[in-house]
């Protein structure tokens, strides 16, 4: 199912691609904005969130979010976050215990600056070992 979102509180579900979870699954991945064919649209200059629902296969007390973008062949370039810290003030509460579904919701600025393109966001989770518990490829588009 996926749909378009243009209401403040409702929420759309993106289509994204594993790569390479190891340490859990990501069950979905909800945005908090508009939508195109499973697509996130994002604007110019506003403030993004996602709804990541994941389990771990082990108890997790640290996770800490990379993310990464990457423009037709060019390769990934990191996206900086205000708050990389999965733990702390995005819904998630540490130690996350196994094999239950918990909600990690993390917020990405997407400045001005970045240019209007398509996008395939690169989101990784990794715990304290740097291994992932999930990797999610998202296709996006920046416009303004």
């Amino acid at each position: 199912m996926v749909s378009s979102c243009h209401v403040h509180a409702a929420q759309c579900k993106l289509l994204f691609k594993d790569c390479g979870s190891k340490e859990g699954t990501l069950n979905t991945a909800m945005f908090n904005g508009t939508c195109s064919q499973g697509h996130a649209i994002l604007k110019q200059g506003t403030v993004a969130s996602i709804d990541f629902n994941f389990q771990t296969k082990k108890s997790e007390s640290s996770l800490k979010s990379k993310v990464a973008g990457k423009i037709g062949e060019l390769p990934f370039v990191p996206f900086p976050l205000g708050n990389p810290d999965a733990c702390k003030d995005s819904g998630l509460t540490c130690p996350v215990a196994p094999n239950t579904n918990v909600n990690y919701t993390p917020v990405l600025a997407v400045l001005k600056a970045y240019p209007k393109v398509n996008v395939i966001v690169r989101w990784e989770l990794q715990n304290a070992d740097g291994d992932d518990v999930f990797c999610a490829l998202i296709p996006a588009s920046i416009v303004s």
